[in-house]
């Protein structure tokens, strides 16, 4: 994701309502240019209600998010990804240098200390936790990337945030999930824990769609699954969503059929089609992966790549 920064977006508020906005991590995030434009709008619209509520009101709401669909829209560097999407790139080589691009100059900062963290909640049976692992290790294992797992079962924080985002209607929303989670105390140094990633297995609907398995959001380092009552029999297929949601937290989108890269040959399946139908991972979002952690690894100066690896 490239950078872009947005200082002006409370411009309209007063010094109180700014002071309110910036309560919220991601605000912070989007006006430093480390969230996408469309993940702030619909956390907006996950936290409307409770803004409303603190005294923002919903004309200076529909304010922020026309200024910040006109800023993104209007700027340069939304016109270059647009252009990259349409057009064909001319090797592999070319792909690989655009991920590592992107990479280089991404600020997220749960994979900071290598650390993913798998939780259930209590009414998820036991035996699924150890196949959401097993489809996460396997991804970074042939990635060759460097990433403890750790698991964290029913612990109660995880049960606290899931209740605190869970809908009326019995769905969890996600944005508001992952959000609570990254501003969580466990994530910040000085409060005694640390940068990670977190997983938490689910016995509802996600609240994007009652068809979704699953929902990341790399930025925040959060991933949930769904295994709502007898989905948690099909213990073959939430590995498939597990390995397929680990390649968004490890930062790639669906599968990149709307470009064409030459060199690459077209594949009928692959893990990061949204029907999470193979395990295996094509070519081409292989080399994304890769190089997009490669250039995470230039730009920190840390790495994450385990010390030999064999990319095939």
């Amino acid at each position: 994701m490239i950078k872009i920064l947005f200082p002006r977006i409370l411009d309209h508020l007063s010094e109180s309502k700014k002071r309110i906005m910036l309560t919220y991590p991601f605000v912070k995030l989007f006006m430093a240019g480390n969230l996408e434009p469309s993940i702030f709008l619909d956390d907006l619209k996950s936290f409307e209600e409770d803004l409303i509520k603190k005294g923002i009101s919903k004309q200076e709401i529909e304010s922020i998010k026309n200024f910040a669909f006109k800023e993104a829209t209007n700027r340069k560097v939304f016109a270059e990804i647009n252009s990259f999407r349409q057009k064909s790139l001319n090797s592999p080589q070319d792909w690989k240098n655009y991920w590592r691009i992107v990479g280089k100059y991404d600020k997220t900062k749960w994979y900071e200390e290598k650390e993913i963290r798998v939780y259930r909640m209590p009414n998820v049976n036991a035996s699924v936790l150890p196949i959401v692992i097993s489809g996460i290790k396997e991804l970074l294992d042939e990635l060759g990337l460097d990433f403890d797992i750790r698991n964290f079962g029913t612990h109660p924080s995880i049960i606290q945030q899931v209740n605190l985002s869970t809908m009326t209607d019995g769905k969890l929303n996600t944005s508001k999930l992952f959000l609570i989670q990254f501003d969580e105390d466990w994530r910040k140094n000085e409060k005694g824990g640390k940068q990670h990633a977190d997983v938490v297995i689910v016995n509802q609907y996600l609240a994007d769609s009652d068809s979704f398995w699953g929902g990341t959001i790399f930025q925040y380092g959060g991933m949930a699954i769904s295994v709502l009552n007898q989905r948690q029999r099909n213990l073959n297929f939430i590995k498939n969503v597990a390995k397929h949601e680990t390649a968004h937290l490890l930062g790639l989108g669906y599968h990149h059929d709307q470009i064409n890269v030459r060199g690459y040959p077209s594949v009928r399946d692959c893990l990061t089609f949204h029907r999470c139908s193979s395990l295996i991972i094509c070519q081409r979002c292989r080399d994304a992966i890769v190089a997009f952690w490669e250039g995470i690894q230039e730009g920190t100066g840390k790495r994450f790549f385990k010390r030999i690896r064999i990319i095939k």
